[in-house]
């Protein structure tokens, strides 16, 4: 949709939390987070509880909404609902949150179900994972992340991930990035976490082209078995 996140919000706050929570799921994950912040805490808790649980919905109930997400989304989005939803687009969406956000909607979650809870949170892909999957798969989403992204997200990032990620560049790269962050003035957190999130947009990318595997297989790597 061209909509603005704001506008969005607006326009879902008088739906049925249901509807809400569907077109969530259709939308890609970033538009999602984006209006899901526009929500007051439990509504936002109820509704990514909603998109983890729509999996598990009776295919009937959902032809009642498809009327609802045409006048929504337009004709073409009703077609495909089914098989919408679930723990990773869940996860998805919980991964862009920002500011510790995600893990209050997480114990929310937990609250109804454990099961669900840890199912979202295997799925869940943050920053600091990277220093859980094949380096191979590092260095292919690096050599495609911009130079000023990367220096913003690896400034602000730990130094157990900083080091990791600058191991799996080549060393001229390093050699400059290094130079270049002790240049680098203090980043405000949300400017970290937003050129974190751009490195984790181009992994979740390439893992959707199957080009590379997000698959944990450092510390905890079964934590996303189901």
């Amino acid at each position: 949709t061209s909509m603005s996140p704001e506008q969005l919000q607006l326009h879902l706050k008088e739906e049925h939390p249901q509807v809400v929570a569907t077109l969530l799921a259709l939308i890609p994950s970033e538009l999602s987070a984006s209006v899901l912040e526009q929500f007051d805490d439990e509504t936002r808790d109820e509704l990514v509880l909603r998109v983890a649980l729509l999996d598990q919905i009776n295919p009937t109930a959902l032809v009642e909404l498809n009327d609802m997400l045409e006048r929504t989304l337009g004709a073409d989005s009703a077609s495909h609902i089914s098989g919408v939803g679930g723990a990773l687009p869940a996860a998805e969406i919980l991964s862009l949150f920002t500011g510790g956000v995600e893990q209050k909607t997480l114990a929310n979650i937990r609250a109804h179900s454990p099961k669900l809870a840890d199912q979202i949170a295997g799925r869940m892909f943050r920053f600091e994972d990277f220093l859980q999957i094949a380096p191979q798969a590092v260095q292919r989403v690096l050599s495609e992340v911009a130079n000023d992204v990367l220096l913003i997200a690896l400034k602000g990032a730990s130094p157990a991930v900083c080091e990791f990620m600058l191991s799996n560049v080549t060393k001229s790269k390093s050699d400059r990035l290094r130079f270049e962050m002790d240049g680098l003035p203090p980043v405000r957190v949300q400017e970290v976490e937003s050129k974190q999130r751009e490195v984790v947009q181009v992994a979740r990318r390439l893992q959707d082209e199957k080009i590379i595997s997000l698959d944990r297989i450092g510390a905890g790597a079964s934590a996303g078995m189901v």
